[in-house]
C-alpha cells in the first residue's frame, strides 16, 4: 500500500517511481527493442505499434509497444520472446 506521502506525490506529479521494480536484464531488453526501431512518424504504424501525438505538444507516443514488438520482430528471437515484460498474458 502506498504511504500518504506517496499518494500525495502521485497526485502532484501523476506518476509513482518504484525503484528497482524491473530486473536489469528486462530493462536492457526493452531499451534494445526501442533502440532497434526505425525512425517513425506521427500516425504511422509499425506492425501493431501506432505512433501517436496529442497535437504535437507531447512529442511522439508509441501505443501498443510491448504487444507490438512480438508481432513486429518475430524473426528476432531476442525480442520476440519477451512476453515476461508485459503486464498480462
Amino acid at each position: 500500500m502506498p504511504t500518504p506521502m506517496e499518494e500525495y506525490l502521485f497526485d502532484l506529479h501523476g506518476y509513482t517511481v518504484i525503484k528497482e521494480v524491473i530486473d536489469p536484464d528486462h530493462l536492457r531488453a526493452m531499451n534494445d527493442f526501442l533502440d532497434a526501431l526505425p525512425p517513425l512518424q506521427i500516425d504511422q504504424w509499425y506492425g501493431n505499434i501506432d505512433v501517436h501525438s496529442y497535437k504535437g505538444i507531447d512529442g511522439r507516443n508509441l501505443q501498443n509497444i510491448i504487444e507490438g514488438w512480438r508481432d513486429s520482430h518475430q524473426s528476432n528471437e531476442q525480442l520476440s520472446n519477451q512476453s515476461h515484460l508485459t503486464d498480462h498474458p
